[in-house]
């Protein structure tokens, strides 16, 4: 598991954000279109969607 400093979590909290918004209708282009880059799709993609994944579960709950 990767180590991500602070600034890297904060950003991996706004994508998780904008993912939480799109909802099921959550594609890269549209997260692109969101201004989240190709190069931080691929370096935070998976804890971003780990997290989005995360607080939905909590709120369902």
């Amino acid at each position: 598991m990767r180590i991500f400093n602070h600034t890297e979590r904060m950003r991996i909290r706004e994508i998780a954000y904008i993912m939480r918004e799109l909802g099921d209708d959550c594609t890269e282009e549209r997260l692109i279109r969101r201004g989240v880059t190709t190069a931080e799709l691929k370096a935070y993609g998976v804890a971003a969607t780990e997290q989005a994944n995360a607080a939905a579960n909590k709120q369902a709950a």
